[in-house]
């Protein structure tokens, strides 16, 4: 906000026009100054030019084409001109161009802007006693709008102003109460706009103070306050704290004090009063805290006044023990009225108007009176206002009210109601009120009444009109007449009449006046500019004039219009001269058929395309201003070249090589040329003027030609369209064939002399169709040829469908076919493998061959179909196939056979003999194709044997003494192979015999004697002691001394022999020959191995007593690790076997190496790069020492051997550095080397020192190029004034601050950690010269403009600076001290710098004064939700400088969120769930704001579900789950948990979902929960449900043979998979078909799965199982449907003779298929099987005939067929017949058949003396008659039949002179037929 200091009437000064100066041609003529004196006019001065005769101004948009220039003139001398007609706030080009008499003699140009036009208030409102808020419209070009508020009553009145950028804005720190007169200007670089409409408004009342708040009981309390001056009403708000989700209460009183009723105990209430002003909007409250009590209640007082009836209705507490009331009012003259009542309430009447009444009440009992002290006083209604008057003023939004005093009244009420009904109120003390924000256009109806607590009655109504709306939207425009503008505009509320007033750059003045919105302004010029005016006026009050768009008139008409063809077929270009008010132009050219083109042009020609050629044209130009065309210019003619010939053909005649070429369009004068041209440019042509076709001749193969066709007139010529066109493609030559064989695929070559696009080879046998290989090369492959095969082979080159001549014939073999049925005969060893075969065609010889898995390969060769294999393999899988070959190529292998020979001998036979079993494991390896193996063992006649499919057996029983031999043999079940070698075994030592021990007393020793065993090598004796100790001898004889035993002990004494592969437990030897390596090298001891040995261990021990051990398995060394330097170990080794462990070997020493010396360490010399190396001695004497230098990279360390504690090494090159080690060594090795220490040599003195200065910053940059081995540089300043400043790096260049406009001398030294390296050579510079001092800048925040201003030195240009830290630059240019930098960035901080002309630096690097700019809009908001809290973390991006940031979050519901952050980040807490939250972020710093960040939507967290109900689905024992959806929600979580705590869960994106696995019989609590797909909520309230058992499945029926018509059904079904489930069986049905007839059956609730239930004969039936257990009852099974068997036949009838018979009978219900059984044979016959009702027989000879009915569901029972056989004579035709009672006729009889679904064939006997027949037929169930046919013939086919229907037919002969009888009915049933 910025404080102004002049007041309201007062214009501030505008700011200064920015203007781009261009001079053109001439000096001396120039443009003054151009200023903007209002929205659409410009004023232009300029500069008197000598002998000037007109001055031309031509204003144009900038930067766009869509706005014609305006144009004006003006004679000289007079060098002034307002320009009407411009666009507000667009900038323009102004030229002024200087003319004597015609000729131009100086131009000056300058871009300058309008203002803008004046932007409106739109709304207006107070937001507390000391803030307002406005909104106004948006106009073009406005940089910033100002806005005015003042004070209306001030004396002297206070203004303030405010400048902003947007559309809306917010003015604080007003006086409360206080009326304010609001403006607002639109503001560019031209200055402001005219003022907007003014809006007064009135800030609210400012809050009371001295609140006090008492409690007055249980559930009241009273609040009061110190009054506010002017204020009539305030307003109580009542808020629960802890309980915000309930509606606050809210009361107004005009008392200081108000009674607050109904508090709920033990709450907390924020109770707060505002105070209303007199249009009854309450201000800001102050609030206090109560809490009320829940212990003593009060007794209060309350008055309801009824305005309507005059009445009070007094009500109180009950007080106990009181049993009578009584209320008395009291008013200000002492009068009282009372009224009394045993209850609560009783009413006072006959009150007075306009009188303050105070009420108590005495609560009355038997002997006493109490009077309350709590009282209510209360006001009557006011009485009517009298003489109510108005007054307005048009130029005024103030209506003012007046009307005469009441008596005994608080307030008036007054109400100004608008003629759209919208009502305005307004409360005040005095007899007056200002209506300040009335509308314009309305008719206002005005009233009051006196307030007091009730409403007097309404006064008697004024009425006022108030001043028009200004128009708006109004647009002028030519209407697209030569002559006249028409405005319009939307109707002005309030308006009666407009006028319009048009003025253009002449002078000239138009206008008109109408009662529309719409007005026509005659005799206007054409291409004129104008600005129009627009007034609306009603009875009373006219507006001010109200500018509008600018007008243009038609443009005016081009002239000297011309067009020239230049031989185009399509094209022409126009030409024409300007004409006034065109901003471009469009050219037509039409033809004969009144077909146009078009092209347009800002210019003075345009080229018009897309003509078509030989065409007379005529053309004509307009011009337009992009809303109306001008009328057109003179009319040219043209005619365009002639067209070329259209649809050329060229076609290739093969057979004589010939070309025609075919053309359209032809002329019937000129001459048309045909030519053809090949790529080597050679041309063959031919012409024609009489017909549309030549022909070209002798064309070479081969070739491919251009063809083209020349039509010419005489004037120009026109050619085709170029075409291409093959000549006859060459033969090919030099075919060559060849079959490979192996892949048995041909290929076939040749050579071409053209290459042709293709060519195609026919392959050919002579029979069958030929083959053809197509290829675009001179070579085809063709596979799929027929094996042993002869094929003739020709080629053809071929171009489009034009083949070449074919080549010469080439005939070709194929390789022979394989031979087929290949088998091979499995034998055994030594004898071949036979194989055979079916021989192929071609073959001449055959090949069979076996190959092994493992790559052995067997052949046979033989010229029949039959040969073996020798030499195969024992053991392998053969693959043996055979082929047959030719003299040229062996054919394909056959189809091959696998065959597996016999097993392989085993060998390696090895056994391990398991003593103590007398048994021995028998191993071999496995032998190929084996399927089982045989061992035998022998040993003196006597045989063991085992068998079995493994390599491995055991031999159980052996013999102790005896050896085995084992031989092994193996079979695959047909063949048996050789036995092994016999492999020896050694037999089981036998047990000592004859043990026994005698005592040696001299030594205390036992010699214990026994018989050898056979075959024992050696024995073990054990002699054991009661206490467990042992002595253990072991001897090769058979007796063994053991010393030492104790005395008077008993010992047991075993003896166990051993052999070489049995043996005992052997006593354990220390390993011998111990060694170890010699010190420095793998610390390794070794030793000899000793037998019986599982593992070693060998332990070195050191002298202090520290050990290392290594161990081995069955190896007789290992190697000690982690050995410590310089010690001597003294080394052991035992054995160890199943545990035990050998005594320790001898032991022997190890010495490791000398360990590396200590503390080594190193300097260098500076100046002779000479490095001491020192270190500590060894503990050792005698030592030398090893110092190993390691200069890095390619370069070998170096060693040096000394036996001193130091070393120098001398001639070190600079910049090195060195990694030294340190070992010692003595005469047998040398140590390790000690740990690197680093030292480097002093550094290389750099080179190339380079010196810059910035202007500006004044800095000095220095580079140099890096030398080796450097830590840092130091670069060291030093001005001739004294000033010396250094600077470091470890880089290659540094910077330091410098004094400007000095000279300086700068050096460079490199320097490590100990060393500096030599001077660089001094470097002479001068620093930068000094800019501008005293610079200050100022920045704009609405436009993040910066004001920079300097301390001027003299006439000269300036330029200023501003450089932010990532490079970019802005710039302002000014001759003065102060100039203004655009094109900054936001929240950047800029160095700014001010240079003149007169210094030259090529680039202002930047100053010590910086500013910051105005912060940037906050981007990449992001929002980041913790769905556990509610809470959302708002995250965003800015500008690099700092800046503080204000967030919002606004819900849907309108809730705001504010919150003020230093950082890019804040965190709101407690947001509500499923709330959608508008986050948005604003950045203010140093005075400045932001734009608001682009908003970003969150939703919170989901609330949880609700509506939760669950569906149980028992066959896959899962539940669906559907709910209430929930807003925002994306995913759904359900959940199941049982009693045992088990849980089950889905997942969804919609509310319903499916719980798989549920345990039948099972109770769960159902719940779900939501998720956003961020957030999840809790869960929802569970639902409680159970999971009953399924329906069975597959349900089935098993039928029982019908009996006494009842069949007995038994139905079963899959058991449930539930616990203690029961099942039961539902039947429903109908009785033979009849749906009145209906059953319903069940069983009884049984745990077993099938049923028995009878039904009788023709049921139909659905059957259903349901189940049940603990949970529940299951739903239904699917039904199963179905019918009983048929019951039997009915009405059966046989009709004819033993030689032929029919037999019918009645439908049955659900029978499908009737049979005829001949039940006099066992077992039955059938004779006839039918679906119709009738069945014919032949040669009857049985009487016992039976027919049954039936259906997939079985047969009935049958029904017995009578039979009547009467004698019938053999039919003789040389005997006559003799004559019948029916003139000979008798019945025929009838064959039937169906045909179709919907038709039946009919034949008969033929009946002689017949001459036609009579059929009739008739549909069963139908009650219609049966239809009669007469037939000529013994046979018809009936059609159009329903399906799924049964037909009866009969037949009767008939003649001229009787009938025949009828004969048998015939029934048939035709079936369901095809679907539709």
């Amino acid at each position: 906000m910025e404080d102004v200091e002049f007041e309201h009437n007062e214009t501030p000064p505008p700011p200064p026009i920015h203007q781009k100066t261009q001079q053109v041609l001439a000096a001396g003529c120039n443009i003054v100054s151009v200023t903007s004196p209002s929205a659409s006019t410009l004023n232009v001065i300029w500069s008197s030019y000598p002998g000037a005769s007109v001055y031309s101004l031509t204003l144009r948009v900038v930067n766009s084409t869509s706005f014609a220039p305006v144009v004006v003139t003006q004679t000289a001398p007079r060098t002034q001109r307002l320009i009407q007609g411009l666009r507000p706030g667009l900038v323009y080009q102004v030229t002024l161009k200087v003319f004597e008499f015609m000729n131009i003699v100086c131009t000056d140009v300058k871009e300058t802007i309008t203002v803008p036009a004046a932007a409106q208030i739109t709304s207006s409102r107070a937001l507390s006693s000391t803030s307002i808020r406005l909104e106004w419209s948006s106009v073009i070009g406005a940089d910033s709008y100002i806005l005015f508020v003042v004070e209306l009553f001030g004396s002297p009145p206070k203004s303030y102003s405010q400048t902003f950028t947007t559309l809306n804005g917010q003015v604080n720190d007003l006086t409360p109460s206080t009326t304010y007169n609001c403006y607002v200007y639109a503001s560019n670089s031209a200055g402001k706009s005219a003022s907007s409409n003014t809006r007064t408004i009135t800030t609210l009342l400012q809050p009371p103070t001295g609140l006090t708040l008492i409690s007055t009981g249980r559930s009241t309390a009273k609040i009061t306050w110190s009054p506010v001056s002017k204020v009539l009403l305030y307003q109580v708000t009542v808020r629960d704290k802890y309980n915000p989700s309930k509606a606050p209460v809210i009361r107004n009183t005009s008392a200081t004090y108000m009674e607050i009723v109904n508090l709920e105990s033990c709450s907390t209430y924020t109770v707060g009063v505002s105070s209303v002003n007199i249009f009854l909007l309450p201000g800001e409250a102050s609030n206090v805290m109560h809490t009320t009590s829940s212990i003593d209640p009060v007794t209060t007082v309350s008055v309801d006044y009824s305005c309507s009836s005059g009445l009070a209705t007094v009500t109180w507490d009950l007080v106990f023990g009181a049993n009578m009331y009584r209320a008395v009012a009291v008013d200000s003259t002492g009068g009282s009225l009372n009224c009394t009542s045993s209850s609560t309430s009783c009413r006072i009447p006959m009150l007075k108007c306009g009188e303050k009444y105070q009420v108590h009440v005495t609560a009355i009992s038997n002997d006493c009176e109490i009077t309350s002290n709590a009282t209510f006083l209360f006001e009557t209604v006011p009485c009517a206002p009298a003489n109510p008057t108005t007054s307005h003023k048009c130029s005024s939004n103030v209506i003012v009210f007046s009307w005469d005093h009441t008596n005994k009244t608080f307030y008036y009420e007054a109400m100004a109601v608008d003629n759209t009904g919208k009502t305005t109120a307004c409360r005040t003390e005095d007899n007056a009120c200002f209506f300040t924000n009335t509308d314009c256009g309305q008719f206002y109806t005005f009233t009051v009444y006196a307030v007091s607590e009730c409403n007097s009655e309404v006064s008697k109504p004024e009425f006022v009109s108030t001043s028009p709306c200004l128009p708006s939207n109004v647009m002028t425009g030519a209407g697209c007449h030569s002559d006249m503008l028409i405005t319009t505009w939307d109707s002005a509320a309030g308006a009666l009449s407009y006028t319009v007033e048009a003025r253009d750059n002449t002078g000239e003045t138009y206008n008109c006046t109408t009662s529309s919105n719409s007005c026509a302004v005659n005799g206007v010029p054409c291409g004129e500019h104008l600005s129009v005016w627009i007034t609306a006026s009603n009875d009373y009050c006219s507006t001010d004039q109200v500018l509008g768009d600018i007008a243009q008139t038609v443009p005016c008409s081009p002239i000297n219009a011309s067009a020239s063809v230049n031989c185009s077929q399509d094209s022409a270009t126009v030409t024409w001269t300007t004409s006034i008010g065109a901003i471009f132009y469009i050219a037509v050219a039409e033809d004969g058929n009144g077909n146009s083109h078009s092209c347009n042009s800002m210019g003075t020609n345009c080229l018009i395309k897309g003509l078509r050629c030989g065409q007379n044209y005529t053309a004509s130009v307009i011009g337009t201003n992009l809303e109306c065309n001008s009328s057109a210019s003179n009319e040219v003619t043209f005619t365009t070249a002639p067209c070329p010939p259209t649809n050329v053909e060229a076609f290739r005649v093969c057979p004589s090589n010939h070309a025609l070429i075919v053309w359209q369009n032809h002329q019937p004068t000129g001459v048309y040329t045909a030519t053809i041209e090949d790529q080597s440019r050679a041309q063959l042509t031919c012409t024609s003027n009489a017909v549309n076709n030549c022909k070209i001749p002798s064309l070479v193969c081969g070739k491919t030609y251009n063809v083209t066709v020349t039509y010419n007139d005489g004037n120009c010529p026109s050619t085709s369209t170029p075409i291409t066109m093959d000549s006859v493609p060459c033969s090919p030559k030099d075919v060559r064939t060849r079959v490979a064989c192996v892949t048995d695929k041909l290929l076939v070559t040749w050579n071409i002399s053209v290459p042709a696009e293709n060519y195609t080879t026919m392959i050919s046998r002579g029979v069958g169709q030929p083959v053809y290989c197509n290829s675009t090369e001179t070579q085809c492959t063709m596979g799929g040829l027929s094996c042993g095969s002869s094929y003739a082979v020709t080629v053809f080159s071929v171009s489009g469908t034009c083949f070449s001549l074919p080549s010469t014939e080439v005939t070709v073999q194929t390789s022979p076919c394989p031979p087929t049925n290949v088998t091979a005969v499995h034998t055994c060893a030594p004898d071949l493998v036979p194989v055979s075969w079916v021989a192929s065609d071609s073959a001449k010889y055959y090949t069979a061959v076996a190959v092994s898995d493992g790559g052995h390969r067997s052949e046979c060769t033989t010229n029949a179909t039959s040969c073996s294999l020798p030499g195969l393999h024992c053991g392998e899988v053969y693959t043996i196939g055979a082929s047959g070959a030719d003299d040229n190529c062996a054919g394909q292998l056959s189809d091959t056979v696998s065959l597996s020979t016999e097993p392989c001998t085993p060998s390696s036979v090895t056994s391990q003999v398991m003593c103590s079993a007398a048994t021995a494991q028998v191993f071999w390896p496995h032998s190929a194709n084996a399927v089982s193996y045989s061992v035998k063992a022998t040993s003196g006649g006597a045989m063991l044997r085992c068998s079995g499919p493994n390599p491995n057996c055991t031999l159980g029983n052996l013999v102790c003494g005896q050896e085995y031999d084992i031989i092994v043999s193996a079979t695959d079940g047909t063949c048996v192979s050789n036995f092994s070698a016999p492999f020896k075994q050694d037999p089981v030592p036998c047990a000592p015999q004859n043990v026994s021990a005698t005592l040696v007393c001299s030594n205390h020793s036992a010699l214990v004697s026994w018989v050898g065993s056979p075959k024992a090598e050696s024995y073990n004796v054990t002699m054991t002691g009661r206490d467990g100790h042992t002595h253990h001898c072991h001897t090769n004889t058979t007796s063994c001394q053991l010393p030492g035993i104790h005395c008077g002990e008993t010992y047991s004494i075993t003896v166990t022999p051993s052999s070489k592969t049995c043996t005992g437990h052997p006593s354990l030897c220390a390993p011998v020959n111990v060694t170890v390596s010699p010190a420095c090298e793998d610390s390794t001891v070794s030793w000899t191995h000793v037998t019986g040995a599982e593992m070693y261990v060998a332990t070195a021990t050191a002298a202090d007593g520290h050990n290392h051990t290594c161990g081995s398995n069955y190896s007789s060394s290992c190697s000690f690790t982690g050995l410590h330097c310089g010690e001597t170990y003294t080394v052991t080794v035992v054995t160890v076997d199943r545990g035990c462990w050998s005594e320790p070997s001898s032991a022997v020493e190890l010495r490791t190496a000398l360990c590396p010396p200590t503390n080594l360490t190193g300097r260098v010399s500076c100046d002779t790069n000479a490095l001491t190396l020192t270190w500590d001695p060894s503990p050792v004497s005698g030592v030398t020492y090893a110092l190993q230098t390691d200069p890095g990279g390619q370069v070998p360390p170096s060693v040096y051997t000394t036996s001193n504690t130091s070393h120098t090494l001398t001639n070190g090159l600079c910049g090195q550095r060195y990694a030294v080690r340190i070992a010692a060594q003595d005469g047998n090795c040398r140590g390790s080397y000690s740990s690197p220490i680093e030292i480097s040599t002093a550094p290389c003195q750099p080179t190339d020192l380079i010196a810059r200065v910035d202007c500006g910053s004044n800095k000095g940059n220095f580079s140099w190029l890096g030398s080796s081995g450097v830590s840092f540089y130091t670069v060291e300043v030093t001005g001739r004034h004294g000033h010396v400043a250094s600077c470091s790096s470890d880089a290659t260049s540094c910077a330091v601050r410098l004094d400007c406009g000095r000279s300086y001398s700068a050096t460079l030294v490199a320097s490590t950690e100990s060393c500096n390296s030599s001077r660089h050579a001094d470097v002479h510079f001068d620093s930068a010269p000094c800019l501008m001092e005293d610079v200050s800048a100022e920045l704009h925040c609405s436009t993040n403009v910066m004001d920079v201003s300097w301390t001027e030195t003299g006439s000269d240009n300036y330029t200023a600076w501003a450089i932010s830290a990532d490079g970019h630059r802005a710039s302002c240019n000014a001759t003065s001290n102060s100039c203004s930098i655009r094109d900054l960035r936001c929240g950047e901080v800029y160095e700014v710098a001010v240079t003149p002309s007169s210094i030259h630096c090529p680039i202002i690097a930047g100053s010590d004064y910086k500013v910051q700019t105005a912060p940037c809009k906050p981007e990449n908001t992001t929002v980041d939700q913790s769905c556990s809290s509610n809470t959302a973390t708002v995250q965003w991006s800015q500008g690099s400088a700092p800046q503080n940031n204000t967030v919002t979050a606004t819900s849907a519901s309108g809730v705001n969120s504010t919150r003020d952050s230093t950082e890019s980040s804040y965190s709101f807490l407690d947001l509500s769930c499923g709330q959608l939250y508008t986050f948005t972020v604003m950045g203010h710093a140093n005075g400045c704001m932001s734009e608001m960040s682009t908003p970003v939507e969150k939703l919170t967290g989901p609330c949880q579900p609700d509506g939760l109900s669950v569906t149980f689905h028992c066959n896959n024992q899962s539940a669906q789950l559907s709910w209430t959806p929930i807003d925002n929600a994306v995913d759904y979580y359900g959940c199941a948990q049982a009693g045992n705590g088990d849980m089950l869960h889905c997942h969804s994106r919609n509310p319903t979902c499916t719980i798989q696995d549920l345990d039948c019989g099972t109770v769960y609590n159902f719940s779900v929960q939501a998720s956003d797909g961020k957030c999840n909520s809790s869960f929802g309230d569970p639902v409680q449900s159970g999971a009953a058992p399924c329906p069975p499945d597959n349900v089935t029926v098993k039928l029982m043979a019908m009996q006494m018509e009842i069949q007995v059904m038994r139905f079963s079904w899959t058991e449930v998979t539930c616990n203690d489930t029961d099942y039961i069986l539902k039947l429903t049905g109908s009785l033979l078909g009849d749906s009145q007839a209906q059953f319903d059956l069940s069983s009884y609730w049984t745990s077993t799965t099938y049923f028995e239930i009878p039904l009788p004969c023709g049921s139909a039936y659905s059957a259903t199982v349901e189940s049940r257990n603990a949970a529940g009852t299951s739903n239904p099974s699917g039904a199963l449907n179905g019918t009983t068997a048929p019951c039997p036949p009915s009405g059966v009838a046989y009709g004819g003779n033993s030689s032929f018979a029919t037999v019918s009978w009645n439908a049955s219900v659900f029978a499908t298929t009737f049979r005829v059984y001949d039940n006099s044979v066992k077992p039955k016959a059938r004779l006839c099987s039918t679906a119709g009702l009738s069945c014919s027989l032949t040669n009857v000879t049985s009487t016992n005939i039976g027919i049954t009915a039936g259906n997939a569901a079985g047969e009935s029972e049958a029904t017995s067929v009578p039979i009547v056989v009467s004698n019938r004579r053999r039919r003789d035709l040389s005997v006559k017949r003799p004559e019948t009672e029916n003139g000979g006729l008798s019945a025929p009889v009838l064959d039937v058949k169906p045909a179709t679904s919907t038709g039946i064939f009919v034949g008969w006997s033929q009946i002689e003396t017949a001459t036609h027949y009579s059929l009739m037929i008739r549909k069963q169930g139908s009650s219609s008659e049966p239809e009669e046919m007469r037939v000529y013939g013994e046979s018809i086919v009936l059609t159009d039949l329903s399906p799924d229907s049964i037909y009866c037919v009969w037949v009767s002969a008939r003649n001229s002179a009787t009938s025949g009888p009828q004969s048998e009915p015939v029934c048939v049933h035709l079936g369901e037929g095809l679907p539709q």
